[in-house]
Parts: C-alpha cells; sequence; structure tokens
C-alpha cells in the first residue's frame, strides 16, 4: 500500500495539470494501482482525481481533443468510487461530451487534430458509452439517445463534412449498446434507412461496399428480425456483384457476408450462401485467392454453410476441410491450429493430448451433423504418404490417429504396423493420391447448381 500511495503521488503531479500533460496513461496506470489498495483508500484516491479531471473538462479552454480521453479515463477512475459519487461525475462528465455533439463545428476541428474528420465522432460515442456503463439503464439511455438524436441529424446533410456514413452508423452502434432495447432499434433503425439509401444509389469501391455492409450488419443486431431482414438482404445482393471484381477483397466480401446472412430470412439467407460458394470457387479466380487467402475463405465459407441443409452442409464443409491441408502455404501454425481442433472431436482426445491453449481450431457450427465431421483414416494417411509432410505437419496428422485410436505412434511406421496388425484394410502400398483441389470444387460447383435449380 506504501508504494502504491508513492506512486500516485508522482502521477498526481501529472493529473493536477490536465493542460499540460495527457493525462490518459498516468490515469489509467492509477487505475491498475488502485486495485491494489483498500477500498476506502481506493475511493478517496479515485474521487480526488475525479473532481480533478472534472474541473478539467470545466475548463473552457480545455482542448477539445483530450476530452473524450478524459472522459474514457474517468469512466476507468469511477469504477472505484462509492456508487453516489460515481453517479455525479459520471453524469457531469456526459453533459459535457453532449455540447460536443450538439456542434458540429467542434467535430470538424477535433476529427482533423485526431487524424480524420470522423474520428472525433467515434471517440467521442465510445467514450459516452464507457460513461454510460456506470450510470443506471435509465441514465445510460437517455444520454446516449441525446447523442444519437444528434448525430443522425448529419445523415442529412448532403455535404457531411463531419463523417462519413459507415463511421457515423459505428458510432450509432457503439451508443446503442447503452440504450434500452426500444430505443436502441428506433436509433439503428433511422441510421440504418439512410445508410442502406445511400449503399443502393452510390457507386463505391469493393471495399467502401465492405465496411457498409459491416456496419449495416450491425445495427441491424439491434432491429427486429423482419426490419433487420429488410436491411440485409438488398445488401448481401449488391456484395455478391461485387465478387465479380477481381479487385475484390474475397475475404472481406465472405466475412461481411457471413454477418449479414445472420439476420437474414432462412430462404435468402440460404440462396446468398450458395451464391457466395459458388462464386468465390469459379474457375477463373481460383488462382487469386488460392494461396494465403485460402484459411480465412475456408474458414467463412464453413460458417456461412450453417444455413444450408445438413447434409449438403456437411458435404461441403468437408470439401472446404480437405482443401485446407492441400495448401502448403499458410504455415504450419494454421495446419496445427486446423488439426487440433479436428483432435478435439476424437473419441480418445482427453487421453492421448494435453490440456492446449489453441482456440483457433477450424470453426463449424456446433450441430449434431458437424460432431462427427473428419478426415476419413485413409486421407489421413495420403497426407502422411505425401514427402512435403515433414516435421511439426507429420507429428500433427500423427496425433489426429493416436486420439482416433488410443495409442502412441512414434512414427508414421508404428501406425502402418498397428493398422496392419488391426486389419484397418487401409492402402499404404500405392503412391500418394493428393487431393485435387479442381475436382474438389467441381464437386462443390455441382453440389451447389443442383441446390439452386430446386424450387
Amino acid at each position: 500500500m506504501r508504494i502504491c500511495e508513492s506512486l500516485w503521488d508522482s502521477f498526481f503531479a501529472k493529473i493536477a495539470n490536465p493542460l499540460e500533460y495527457n493525462i490518459y496513461y498516468p490515469a489509467e496506470l492509477l487505475v491498475a494501482l488502485s486495485a491494489r489498495l483498500p477500498p476506502d483508500s481506493a475511493a478517496r484516491i479515485c474521487e480526488s482525481v475525479s473532481e480533478r479531471m472534472l474541473a478539467a473538462l470545466s475548463d473552457p479552454e480545455f482542448p477539445d481533443v483530450y476530452i473524450a480521453s478524459i472522459a474514457i479515463s474517468l469512466s476507468a477512475v469511477a469504477k472505484h468510487l462509492e456508487p453516489a459519487a460515481c453517479t455525479r461525475i459520471c453524469e457531469s462528465a456526459s453533459a459535457k461530451l453532449l455540447t460536443i455533439f450538439a456542434d458540429p463545428e467542434r467535430y470538424g476541428h477535433l476529427g482533423i487534430a485526431l487524424g480524420g474528420v470522423s474520428a472525433g465522432q467515434r471517440f467521442h460515442a465510445k467514450a459516452l458509452a464507457a460513461l454510460a456503463e456506470r450510470l443506471g439503464p435509465i441514465a445510460a439511455s437517455r444520454i446516449c439517445e441525446s447523442a444519437s438524436e444528434k448525430m443522425l441529424a448529419f445523415f442529412d446533410d448532403p455535404k457531411r463534412p463531419y463523417g462519413n456514413l459507415a463511421d457515423l452508423a459505428a458510432s450509432a452502434v457503439t451508443l446503442s449498446s447503452r440504450m434500452t432495447p426500444v430505443v436502441a432499434a428506433r436509433v439503428c433503425d433511422s441510421a440504418a434507412t439512410e445508410l442502406l439509401a445511400n449503399f443502393a444509389n452510390s457507386k463505391r469501391q469493393p471495399d467502401e461496399l465492405v465496411r457498409l455492409a459491416n456496419e449495416l450488419a450491425a445495427l441491424s443486431a439491434h432491429l427486429p428480425s423482419d426490419a433487420a431482414a429488410r436491411v440485409c438482404e438488398p445488401v448481401s445482393i449488391r456484395l455478391l456483384t461485387a465478387l465479380d471484381d477481381p479487385a475484390s477483397d474475397f475475404s472481406a466480401i465472405a466475412h461481411a457476408l457471413v454477418s449479414l446472412t445472420e439476420r437474414m430470412q432462412p430462404a435468402a439467407a440460404k440462396s446468398t450462401v450458395l451464391r457466395a460458394i459458388r462464386s468465390l470457387t469459379r474457375d477463373e479466380i481460383i488462382s487469386v485467392w488460392f494461396g494465403k487467402k485460402t484459411f480465412d475463405l475456408l474458414e467463412s465459407m464453413a460458417m456461412a454453410s450453417r444455413h444450408l441443409d445438413p447434409p449438403l452442409r456437411q458435404t461441403l464443409v468437408h470439401h472446404f476441410l480437405v482443401l485446407r491441408f492441400v495448401e502448403h502455404n499458410w504455415g504450419n501454425s494454421l495446419l496445427q491450429s486446423t488439426l487440433s481442433g479436428l483432435q478435439r472431436q476424437e473419441p480418445h482426445y482427453a487421453a492421448m493430448s494435453s490440456a492446449s491453449e489453441d482456440t483457433k481450431y477450424f470453426t463449424v457450427p456446433v450441430d449434431q451433423e458437424f460432431l462427427t465431421l473428419k478426415l476419413t483414416t485413409q486421407e489421413v494417411v495420403e497426407f502422411l504418404k505425401s514427402p512435403m509432410k515433414n516435421g511439426p505437419e507429420r507429428r500433427a496428422f500423427l496425433d489426429l490417429l493416436e486420439c482416433r485410436y488410443g495409442r502412441r505412434f512414434g512414427n508414421q511406421w508404428a501406425f502402418v504396423e498397428y493398422a496392419q496388425a488391426e486389419n484397418l484394410a487401409l492402402d499404404f502400398t500405392t503412391r500418394v493420391k493428393r487431393p485435387d483441389p479442381k475436382a474438389i470444387l467441381k464437386n462443390i460447383h455441382k453440389l451447389i447448381d443442383d441446390e439452386l435449380v430446386k424450387p
């Protein structure tokens, strides 16, 4: 405690003069120190600091560029205050921030100081949401709704010098997280309507479309299902056309489509997923993405396939799974993380594998059909036959077999002896049957084409 209070004295010298120092980092350190103090000492110190910060916010000469950083720091410091003091300080700081939401000219200057015209608004929305987190639900919703109303007025400005549409939408999403559901739905519906109109009427580059689509998907999370579908379905159609542009970031579009389909009606989501997978795997763009982008694209398509009927999605995800092992350029860490996920589905995983911190393994929906999804043993054998599978890669495949059969295999020959002794009927003698990516993709195309022509 003596050490913490001594350090506090040195920080206080900076915090006591906020016009001279950026106090964000000293305040953050103070919060960390307060966690080591008794509650009464932490409350006393943090209240003193909060009063200093609040006084700085009330100073007309205090630079706008520091207001949001102080507000975020106040939110962190307020955690250690008594409830009454926390409410008083956070409400006062929120009122100061609201004056900036009402003054567009200050946004213009502030945004330039922060590195972009719209950056000021996003940062202040984040600060208001942080302060609102320390207030009761009614007060928090009132403050964030007031800021949103001022912000939504910017949508009507045709010149819109205070922030682009995507940034305005991002600010609305941030503020909506602290509103009551009814208020959040109303605010997000207004923002989504304006954004959707601009999305449909403008000619934008694919990367801009992706940004707008992601913000619309985030807004739709606060809307009723029918309103969310009204927003997301036309956006998904526009994104599908962007897949025809060879300059597009296919992985980014795929991730955006995954987010949109979560808020669409089942039939529309299914059609979108099928068309997206068909487009992403067409022959003329395989050479563009089949390499370093393989990991992200296949993961996105596997996630999106949850909207398909179980037999079809299981077949498709198995194809995606095999494709992930065909490409050699992702690096050992990606291959091992995928195999780590497969190992967890095997019957002897708990006994044969030590606890792993790896959580970035193959993403599939947790449905009954996917609990049995796996590489067949013959498929694993074909990968082990490959001379490209050396060192960690070969070991990862052997670990998978250990988790499947419940015994250790020091090398591939140990598994061969075991398989022959157990009459597993595996082919070890013919040349490696390396999966043919084009043949797999052809099968995927046929499955999807057959599904698309169904009534």
